[in-house]
């Protein structure tokens, strides 16, 4: 395989969006999205500066789960750099802290 069929495993941004767990998280659309992006920079990055036994294993993980996956972490992991917002383990979902 080479980079360029790499680069078309790449979903689009609609279709992360639209899928159901990305859907149910309570969370805006922008925070999302931005999420979305830049998940997808970070495969762009690795695809280009893969040599070629990296691109062998650069197949293997990109696959739509994988992505829903990374992006899911990354939409937590912005919430968690913000002062405003808590993890609740309980749930595994992030709650507002009412300040």
């Amino acid at each position: 395989m080479q980079k360029k069929d790499l680069f078309k495993m790449i979903p689009q941004v609609e279709e992360i969006l639209k899928h159901s767990s990305i859907e149910e998280l309570d969370y805006s659309r922008s925070l999302k999205t931005e999420a979305i992006r830049d998940v997808l920079d970070e495969i762009r990055g690795k695809i280009i500066k893969s040599n070629d036994d990296e691109v062998r294993k650069l197949e293997s993980q990109i696959n739509f789960d994988n992505i829903i996956v990374m992006v899911e972490e990354r939409i937590f992991s912005f919430l968690i750099k913000s002062d405003k917002w808590n993890w609740n383990y309980s749930s595994y979902k992030f709650r507002k802290i009412i300040t």
